[in-house]
């Protein structure tokens, strides 16, 4: 399998898991930025390895080889980003480009090697789930910062793998793992505004719904007199 066709196989992972449905070309197409007939073209190849299934007017699906190889990819490329973030000190931006690269290169006995020696990590510095070497998927009840409530406070567990977003994230000063309250949200201008440390700081909802957060239960006071 060469590398064009790995790519289609965790984009197409990415995509269904989603949402759950067979993905359309023409979504594929838009996502890789690829001409709709470069995608039926690969779409044939990759069914002919038996890596994917194509019902016409509802899309495609992965196989459970197609599966297994998206996983894969999708570990390797995670773990080489955890690597590359706490081994080699890299920033959450410089990752992904280096990780593009290796997850293409690396064997099944250095990817096991890898996940090993980095003590079998969980999630990835960007916040999304490393499968283990059986396939499976750790996973967070999570919402997007959109779902999320004014007034309710929320930690930062996920962002997406996009240059321009983390660059951003990190000159207003939001990382992974920080704790928020949502202040309000405007529908008029397409603003939150959060309250981070002692400071507001206002995300537009074409960021805000690429951030995915987990609630802060709220602290319950004590009414017992002595307390």
């Amino acid at each position: 399998m060469n590398r064009g066709e790995e790519d289609y196989l965790k984009v197409l992972y990415e995509l269904q898991t989603a949402d759950g449905k067979p993905v359309s070309n023409a979504t594929l197409a838009l996502t890789l930025d690829h001409s709709v007939q470069s995608v039926n073209e690969m779409i044939k190849k990759l069914a002919a390895k038996n890596f994917v299934v194509y019902t016409p007017y509802l899309g495609t699906r992965l196989t459970q080889s197609g599966t297994t190889a998206a996983v894969s990819l999708l570990r390797k490329h995670r773990l080489w980003e955890y690597f590359l973030h706490e081994k080699l000190h890299y920033s959450w931006e410089e990752i992904h480009e280096e990780a593009e690269l290796l997850e293409h290169v690396t064997s099944t006995r250095l990817e096991e090697a890898l996940f090993d020696f980095l003590g079998r990590p969980s999630y990835c510095p960007h916040g999304n789930p490393i499968p283990t070497l059986e396939g499976l998927m750790p996973q967070l009840p999570l919402i997007s910062l959109m779902e999320a409530e004014p007034g309710n406070s929320y930690r930062l567990v996920r962002v997406p793998d996009e240059q321009q977003v983390l660059t951003y994230l990190l000159n207003i000063g939001l990382a992974l793992g920080n704790s928020m309250q949502v202040v309000r949200q405007d529908t008029v201008s397409d603003i939150i505004t959060l309250k981070l440390r002692h400071e507001h700081i206002a995300i537009g909802f074409k960021v805000a719904q690429l951030l995915y957060v987990e609630p802060i239960p709220n602290k319950v006071q004590s009414t017992h007199p002595d307390e």
